[in-house]
C-alpha cells in the first residue's frame, strides 16, 4: 500500500507549514540552520570586553589614565623638526603644480 509521490510531496509541505520549517523539496542548501541560530556577537563581547583597535581609541574610552602614546609625540617632533627646515609636504593645493601660471 505505496502512497504516490504527489501526495507524499504535499505531506511534506504541509508538514513544513505546520512546524514553520523551510520547504526544501531538493534537498539545497540553504543556509536556514546557519539564519536561525543565536547571534554570537553579543555573548562574545560580554565574555572578552570591548576590544580597542589602537592606543588613540583607549585614550578617547578611559581619559583618566593619563597615557601618553610614544611613537605619536616622536612622529608629532619629527613633522615639527621638518617643518622648520621646509622639507614638509605642502598642503594641498600650495604644491608647485599650484604656483605655476595657468594658461
Amino acid at each position: 500500500m505505496n502512497a504516490p509521490a504527489s501526495r507524499l510531496l504535499t505531506l511534506l509541505k504541509q508538514r513544513s507549514q505546520i512546524f514553520n520549517t523551510t520547504w526544501n523539496p531538493d534537498s539545497l542548501r540553504i543556509g536556514s540552520k546557519v539564519l536561525k541560530a543565536r547571534l554570537r556577537g553579543p555573548a562574545m563581547l560580554r565574555y572578552y570586553g570591548e576590544r580597542f583597535s589602537g592606543f588613540a581609541a583607549l585614550n578617547r574610552a578611559i581619559p583618566n589614565l593619563g597615557l601618553k602614546d610614544v611613537a605619536e609625540e616622536t612622529r608629532l617632533i619629527d613633522i615639527e623638526t621638518r617643518r622648520k627646515r621646509g622639507k614638509v609636504t605642502p598642503k594641498k593645493g600650495h604644491g608647485r603644480r599650484a604656483s605655476m601660471k595657468k594658461r
